[in-house]
């Protein structure tokens, strides 16, 4: 188990992160062929009191996530690159959650939205498990995409988060992961953004189990982005977008995730040097980072969670 610091001090860290240029999310996409047994972080990890990230098996990544109530994410095409990337690690192989197109969507090609692979990924593990030769962990995790590109009318979507794993665990809190921003336009849209978040936070503080819940902010812009995009999806745009909505984030509900909070995970550092594709996608390592950093947090998650008597509203 990753443990050693709090989960507010492992946040602290992870927004600390720096990209090693000599690391592999620095360095131009070849076509290689990964394994998990040979991943490691390619990034400087901060001196602090948490320990450097612990790297998971499949084994333990699906002890990882089957220890909560689901993991569900919506969020734009950088939040389904990193749910891609846990599929890969929560079934062991280099498709992923890739059902059709397997020969071809595999390791890169997975998170280069220019093959358009996006069509052959499952967004599901139980509702979709049935289009997989086997079911993701045994059948024992609900793990969940919804593609958003803005939000949209809270009261549809804050049903659909609760009642996600109903015949799994309901009586353990599911970890809701809310990213969005760059097909709204960063500049002032944080408004409408807090605006749908908010009847979510509220409503999760009434219902049991509790969702745990977590806000993500959007990557560094790569050195290849188009310069039509780079006044509204920039340097300065991105960092004072991240900037904003993590103080209006944290505005909602000042503590401990645990105790209802909303966690902001800043992943700016860990892009901000990476290769990318396109100026804004990344490859295999970046997001497989990603889902290695959302695991090591579930553990801090949890163990906090469990210390204070379960995953659920007290």
């Amino acid at each position: 188990m990753y443990q050693g610091c709090s989960s507010t001090q492992f946040l602290a860290a992870l927004s600390a992160i720096r990209v090693d240029p000599t690391g592999l999310s620095a360095l131009a996409p070849v076509n290689h062929s990964y394994a998990l047994d040979e991943f490691d972080y390619s990034f400087h990890w901060p001196e602090t009191t948490c320990q450097r990230p612990h790297v998971f098996t499949s084994a333990e990544a699906c002890d990882v996530v089957g220890a909560f109530g689901g993991l569900t994410a919506i969020g734009d095409s950088l939040t389904r690159h990193m749910m891609n990337a846990m599929f890969i690690l929560l079934r062991n192989r280099p498709d992923g959650g890739v059902f059709q197109n397997g020969d071809r969507c595999r390791d890169d090609t997975v998170f280069d939205d220019r093959d358009n692979c996006r069509d052959s990924i499952v967004a599901d593990a139980i509702g979709q498990a049935a289009a997989l030769a086997e079911p993701i962990c045994g059948g024992k995790v609900a793990v969940k995409y919804t593609l958003s590109y803005c939000p949209s009318d809270p009261s549809g979507y804050i049903p659909s988060y609760l009642q996600m794993a109903p015949t799994l665990l309901p009586s353990l809190s599911p970890l809701i992961i809310n990213a969005y921003g760059l097909h709204c336009g960063l500049e002032n849209f944080y408004r409408p953004i807090i605006g749908a978040l908010k009847p979510l936070h509220v409503y999760s503080q009434s219902v049991f189990p509790r969702p745990l819940s977590l806000w993500m902010g959007v990557h560094a812009p790569g050195s290849n982005k188009p310069a039509q995009y780079l006044p509204q999806q920039g340097v300065e745009a991105v960092k004072n977008y991240n900037a904003e909505m993590a103080a209006r984030v944290e505005a909602m509900q000042p503590g401990r995730i645990v105790d209802g909070a909303m966690g902001v995970v800043d992943v700016y550092g860990m892009t901000d040097g990476a290769r990318s594709f396109d100026g804004t996608h990344f490859m295999y390592q970046v997001n497989m980072e990603k889902a290695m950093l959302l695991l090591n947090l579930m553990e801090l998650l949890w163990a906090e969670a469990a210390e204070d008597g379960g995953l659920w509203a007290a």
